[in-house]
């Protein structure tokens, strides 16, 4: 475990945990667990949410709820480390946690890897 002190690397590092829980699960012949899945299966609501919304407005809670519950979460760990800075990027530090993982998991189980 290494800290990344900048936004791309530590994407990169949460894109490459992805991509090795797929390779990890791949080897050991398991389904991917459905809690491992959800950022990627975020990423593909976020893909169709501009089709879905035309259909019912509805498809738009799952995504209000997500942004409610990283800040609600940011606000509690800004509080707890008494760091109100925190509260302006730790959102968008989420959002790229689970994006970056989502893809990295995604493309770990699109790509053929030799073990």
């Amino acid at each position: 475990h290494k800290r990344r002190s900048s936004l791309i690397p530590f994407c990169l590092q949460f894109f490459g945990y992805g991509e090795n829980r797929a390779y990890q699960e791949k080897i050991c012949k398991k389904r991917v667990s459905f809690l491992f899945m959800l950022p990627s299966l975020f990423i593909l609501y976020i893909i169709l949410l501009p089709f879905l919304s035309f259909l019912n407005s509805l498809f738009f809670l799952p995504i209000l709820l997500y942004f409610i519950i990283i800040i609600l979460t940011s606000i509690n760990l800004s509080i707890r480390n008494k760091n109100i800075l925190s509260l302006l990027f730790l959102p968008f530090v989420f959002l790229f946690l689970h994006l970056s993982y989502g893809l990295g998991l995604i493309y770990g189980l699109i790509k053929r890897k030799k073990y």
